[in-house]
């Protein structure tokens, strides 16, 4: 692990990882970022851009929760939840679609900001996490996500490409212990 966080980044100074930095991976859109909460658990996060955003606004996260699995959630630069969304308390359904292959939907999970519904993220149940982790790890070129907004909003379908995937995965599968 040790050893892609330095080909990732610049050496770390004394013997000290570089949390809380995005660490790319070289000709990619992927990049992982160290973490540890209070207690000291591992909440490292994997991004990868989405291939049209050159703001890195809109991402797919991979992060390290309870247990050492990682949570999925989309977060975008324009708003996934209609105002009949926030008030009923449901999301939009999201689909992912691996290297053009059938398109597999998932329901998406609200996420709460400051007590409210986030408009600018989704996440999944842990059976569409590990989905949509596996279907990351499946894919050869990109994996195409695609979420049905309801009160008027088109659909929006989005492509994220996976080059540097593996690598970055190798980094926080499983969460390990961090020094």
């Amino acid at each position: 692990m040790l050893a892609l966080l330095l080909a990732l980044s610049a050496p770390p100074a004394a013997d000290k990882l570089p949390y809380g930095q995005d660490l790319r991976v070289p000709g990619s859109k992927v990049s992982v970022r160290l973490e540890k909460d209070a207690q000291g658990a591992n909440r490292s996060s994997l991004f990868l851009d989405e291939r049209y955003d050159t703001l890195s606004k809109t991402f797919v996260q991979f992060r390290c929760g309870e247990g050492g699995k990682l949570q999925f959630f989309l977060k975008t630069k324009v708003p996934l939840l209609s105002e009949a969304d926030i008030v009923s308390g449901r999301a939009p359904s999201l689909s992912y679609r691996v290297d053009g292959q059938q398109p597999r939907t998932f329901p998406g999970v609200l996420t709460r900001k400051g007590g409210d519904f986030d408009r600018f993220v989704l996440a999944t149940n842990d059976v569409g996490d590990t989905r949509f982790l596996g279907a990351f790890k499946a894919a050869r070129q990109k994996v195409e996500l695609r979420v049905v907004r309801t009160g008027g909003a088109a659909p929006l379908t989005l492509t994220f490409p996976v080059k540097g995937f593996a690598e970055a995965l190798s980094v926080v599968e499983g969460c390990p212990a961090l020094p």
